[in-house]
């Protein structure tokens, strides 16, 4: 009798192995749901841009960074978040950059987030309806 485990078999094993902890195997495509030239859509599409984008950031970077899933849980003020408009509110400083800290595993970078406002486009041709011509009331 043939011993059939997949699992124990030593080719096999180190090729589940490879697949599963090898370098480069899982590759983010940057482009795959993002036209490299995006734009406003005005009217019958519900999702997509809105109305400005980040000019050198990508949207992981700006999420990421308002989660605050970049920055390690820790009491140490330094580790915290940094207010970058320390001494006036929100509502009157807008920051035009992200900082984004460096840990073992990348190095530290600084984002341009100031808006750039995109172009509108439209998906589906629609033809314009005609109206009646407008009434005229004279004022009394």
């Amino acid at each position: 009798m043939a011993f059939s485990r997949n699992r124990y078999e030593t080719c096999a094993y180190k090729q589940l192995l490879a697949e599963s902890v090898g370098e480069l195997g899982y590759t983010l495509d940057p482009i795959r749901y993002y036209h490299p030239n995006p734009a406003r859509i005005e009217k019958g599409i519900v999702a997509g841009n809105d109305v400005s984008i980040a000019r050198g950031g990508s949207l992981v970077d700006v999420e990421s960074d308002l989660l605050g899933i970049d920055r390690k849980l820790s009491r140490c003020e330094s580790l915290k978040y940094q207010n970058p408009c320390p001494t006036g509110t929100m509502n009157t400083c807008h920051p035009n950059k992200l900082i984004i800290r460096g840990n073992p595993s990348n190095s530290a970078r600084v984002v341009d987030i100031s808006p750039v406002h995109l172009p509108s486009a439209q998906m589906f041709r629609y033809t314009p309806i005609p109206l009646p011509p407008t009434i005229y009331a004279p004022h009394c």
